[in-house]
């Protein structure tokens, strides 16, 4: 590509599924994702986002996106995010730049007060710092070889693990136990309203959801911790969410559950594992580090308050 080509910003649609799949797999690969997957995605917004995508074109080409959004899960009213990205071979031409600025006009178009952006490179955290961004968080991103994993640990005294799949007349015991795991990892803004509704709509009914593998651990019979996974066709497989109630913590449950879940998917065939963790979170950093988990990417949050 020359440096005097010209670039376009649209509106994404569905058929741009398969080029955004692509832009994001070459900057994000750490994130398990499909092409229809985001198909979905474009069909399936969670209610109260008020969002919008768009892309870049060079010469006919999806060569960036970016989805920008409200927060639906917090209760604090105009938080605004945007996921940004841009292939390398088609930076240094205003590209990115671009793109935040449409994203910005239609977040602050719908109520936005306060807008986070996330990037996974010194330059996109060069270009948040000057547009008056401050980090405000670090997101570590990990990979597992799953040929190397530890034994799986002893079961602790009256815990059970059952697949998602049981929980398909009724998945509220999953539901309750992600939004109240969610409350309580560490943000700088309190993700503490979950709608069951939508959280159904999003989250359960997303098309790379495993409901074999994702499982939930239940001790003496109370729905007790659950380990969610993502799965791709290339032998990869991504956390969707891990989390344990409060009054179960400490236990080891939620180390027995993650391990048992990843040697299934080792003897199914899957050959890697992704998760990612604030860099604060020290508990599932611990588990995750004794399960043999080794960096990968660091994302960085940005934000900016209007």
């Amino acid at each position: 590509m020359s440096a005097s080509m010209t670039f376009d910003i649209r509106p994404a649609t569905a058929d741009d599924s398969a080029a955004v799949h692509t832009v994001r797999s070459a900057i994000t690969p750490h994130l398990i994702s499909s092409p229809e997957q985001v198909r979905w995605r474009f069909h399936n917004p969670p209610a109260g986002e008020r969002g919008a995508s768009f892309v870049a074109e060079l010469d006919g080409r999806v060569v960036g996106f970016t989805r920008a959004a409200l927060e639906w899960e917090t209760s604090v009213p105009g938080q605004g995010f945007h996921l940004t990205m841009v292939l390398a071979e088609a930076r240094g031409r205003g590209i990115g730049t671009a793109l935040i600025d449409t994203a910005t006009k239609h977040l602050v178009s719908v109520g936005a007060t306060t807008i986070r952006s996330f990037t996974t490179d010194a330059a996109g955290r060069r270009r948040a710092e000057k547009a008056g961004y401050r980090e405000v968080s670090v997101a570590r991103h990990q990979v597992l070889d799953l040929s190397v994993l530890p034994p799986v640990p002893a079961r602790p005294d009256g815990v059970e693990l059952r697949p998602y799949a049981e929980f398909a007349d009724d998945p509220r015991p999953i539901h309750a136990i992600e939004a109240a795991a969610l409350a309580d990892e560490p943000s700088d803004l309190p993700f503490d309203q979950v709608p069951y509704a939508t959280w159904q709509q999003t989250s359960w009914a997303d098309p790379i959801l495993d409901r074999e593998l994702s499982t939930v651990a239940v001790s003496d019979g109370a729905p007790a911790a659950i380990v969610g996974i993502n799965v791709s066709g290339d032998g990869r497989i991504g956390s969707a969410f891990t989390g344990t109630l409060r009054e179960f913590r400490g236990r080891g449950i939620t180390k027995y559950a993650k391990t048992h879940v990843l040697h299934r998917a080792r003897d199914l065939g899957y050959t890697h594992a992704f998760t990612g963790n604030d860099s604060t979170n020290a508990p599932m950093l611990a588990i995750n580090t004794w399960l043999g988990y080794r960096a990968h990417t660091d994302e960085a949050a940005y934000r900016i308050d209007l």
